[in-house]
């Protein structure tokens, strides 16, 4: 047997859904705008997924930071991903996923995505060498970036959710949702609140489709 290493592999591009909080939930596979592999997922307050960095080409690649071909680490990929892409659930087949403004800085292996608490995404990180380098096409990465959304934009000040810190312990067994980040906001006739906990996310589009 001959293996082939490569980091103009082609990526797929079918991901999986599905409602972990409904009975009999079944997954769905759908299609992103383009393939990609390791890249991070983010839970927005507004219920939807940004998917962001990674790479396009290879063996594995990335949707918010990462590549577009070749292979994950080990300098296989190649086509960083600097697209970033919203998906949306609720939205109709066909209009769910939405491709973003570019990023500057190639993200290909090993980037980092953080919730932060005003709505905006911290990202920083980027290192698929064994050893820090930075005489290289991707080099080691440690510039830090911070990614706003539209919810962020001026002319949604009028709905955008208010935030603040928690210091209701929400789970007596454990303290996985104590200090968490809550968003609100009024939908008439109604308030609609959104409950986080602003963990790192690192990889976690690799995570998740493994």
């Amino acid at each position: 047997m001959v293996v082939q290493w490569s980091n103009e592999l082609p990526l797929g591009k079918i991901v999986g859904d599905v409602a972990v909080n409904l009975p009999n939930s079944v997954w769905e596979m759908k299609d992103k705008p383009f393939g990609s592999i390791m890249g991070d997922m983010v839970m927005l307050p507004t219920g939807d997924v940004l998917i962001i960095n990674g790479a396009q080409a290879g063996t594995r690649s990335l949707i918010i930071n990462g590549a577009q071909a070749g292979t994950q680490g080990f300098e296989m990929a190649s086509q960083p991903c600097l697209f970033s892409v919203l998906y949306r659930s609720s939205e109709l087949i066909g209009l769910q996923f939405m491709t973003l403004n570019s990023g500057l800085v190639s993200r290909t292996y090993h980037s980092t995505a953080n919730l932060l608490s005003d709505g905006r995404i911290l990202i920083t990180g980027s290192n698929p060498h064994y050893f820090y380098k930075f005489s290289v096409e991707f080099p080691t990465e440690f510039r830090i970036e911070a990614f706003s959304l539209e919810y962020l934009s001026p002319d949604k000040a009028n709905i955008r959710p208010l935030w603040w810190m928690s210091q209701r312990k929400w789970v007596k067994e454990d303290d996985l949702m104590n200090d968490c980040i809550c968003w609100a906001r009024k939908v008439d006739p109604k308030i609609e609140e959104s409950f986080l906990r602003t963990l790192m996310a690192q990889t976690s589009w690799l995570n998740l489709k493994s």
